[in-house]
C-alpha cells in the first residue's frame, strides 16, 4: 500500500511543477485548503477521492488520466462508485468491508 501511496503523491508533484505551481496554487485551483494537501504529503496519507478528484479538475485532467499515467488501475464507473461509497464508512466499516471481501476471495480459491 505504501508504494501506491508513494506513486499517487509522486504524480501529484510531478503534475503540480509540470505547470509550475506552488502547493498553495494547486489548492486555490482545486478549490480546496492548502493544508488538506499538505498534509497528504507530511502524514502521508492517502488523499480521498473526492480530494483527488478536485485536485484533477483544478489540474483540468480527469481522474483516470491521472491514474492512467501510471497504469495502476483504470477508474470504471463500477470502481468510481465502489470508491465513493467507501469514503462514507469509518475505519470500523472500512475494516468490516474488508472482511467480508477476505472471505468472499478466499471461497473462490
Amino acid at each position: 500500500m505504501k508504494k501506491e501511496l508513494n506513486e499517487i503523491l509522486e504524480r501529484l508533484t510531478q503534475e503540480r511543477e509540470k505547470r509550475g505551481w506552488t502547493i498553495y496554487r494547486l489548492a486555490k485551483e482545486a478549490n480546496i485548503d492548502p493544508q488538506i494537501i499538505n498534509n497528504w504529503f507530511v502524514r502521508n496519507s492517502y488523499p480521498a477521492i473526492p480530494g483527488l478528484r478536485d485536485v484533477c479538475d483544478g489540474m483540468d485532467i480527469t481522474l483516470a488520466d491521472f491514474f492512467a499515467e501510471y497504469d495502476m488501475v483504470e477508474l470504471t464507473p463500477n470502481r468510481k462508485a465502489l470508491l465513493d461509497k467507501w469514503d462514507l464508512l469509518n475505519q470500523s466499516e472500512q475494516d468490516t468491508v474488508n472482511a467480508v471481501l477476505d472471505t468472499i476471495i478466499k471461497g473462490k480459491k
